[in-house]
């Protein structure tokens, strides 16, 4: 195959959704047939100047379409010819990761300042309990138990604020991690390298030990790091 490119540069703001249209339109004009692999993510990113991240939802919602397969630590291949719509369909309904990642960063650091002030020594015991809870599911390998405690422990954050505007705004960013295809673009990554899930509940940890010590800096700080930390899974793999 050659080296001309493919894919040409995304202008639309759902991003993904043009991706994999790219892709798709590519395996209908059978430049990639069943059983082909596709460029790796860095190449496509680069062809249509989207993010990683982007670029990784669009397989992600083509995996679940049947369309491509991933295959860990060999790549990604096309499995299927069809025209899918149920792709950008599943990705035109979904929330934007980067999005999603980005409301909860700003939200949560004002919310956690607030709940270090707030949350009563019984939420907090409830918070040390939560990270037990996600320790023992590690290590009996509940991934899907371990993301639902994850998201338990942020709305308990949101709920020692005392404040319910908070508690619903927290828990409507949350449902979007339950979205069929945000779950599979997060999991994904994290079960590339075990120590993610490690990082993960030493991160939560230490925003217990924050919020125990009621030092907002450092419950901000601790918070920002597990953003990041998040968000540098997502982007490098």
């Amino acid at each position: 195959m050659s080296n001309k490119m493919v894919f040409c540069a995304v202008e639309s703001k759902k991003k993904s959704v043009q991706v994999a249209q790219q892709i798709i339109e590519a395996i209908r004009r059978g430049i990639y047939k069943v059983g082909d692999k596709l460029p790796p993510e860095r190449v496509i990113e680069q062809e249509t100047g989207v993010s990683k991240t982007s670029v990784r939802e669009a397989l992600s919602a083509l995996h679940l379409a049947g369309i491509v397969e991933r295959i860990p630590g060999k790549g990604t291949y096309v499995r299927n010819t069809a025209e899918g719509i149920e792709a950008l369909v599943l990705l035109e309904k979904s929330e934007s990761v980067d999005d999603a990642l980005d409301a909860r960063r700003v939200i949560e650091r004002a919310v956690i300042e607030l709940a270090t002030d707030r949350a009563s020594g019984k939420q907090i015991q409830e918070l040390g309990g939560i990270c037990e809870e996600m320790q023992a599911l590690l290590q009996d390998k509940n991934y899907e138990d371990f993301f639902e405690l994850n998201e338990r422990f942020h709305l308990a954050i949101a709920e020692a604020t005392g404040n319910p505007l908070i508690v619903k705004v927290i828990r409507f960013l949350l449902q979007v991690t339950r979205q069929k295809l945000w779950k599979q673009t997060i999991t994904e990554y994290f079960l590339k390298d075990g120590r993610h899930f490690r990082q993960s509940i030493a991160e939560h940890r230490q925003i217990l030990t924050a919020l125990r010590k009621r030092d907002k800096v450092m419950a901000k700080r601790v918070l920002e790091e597990h953003f990041i930390t998040v968000e540098r899974i997502l982007r490098e793999g």
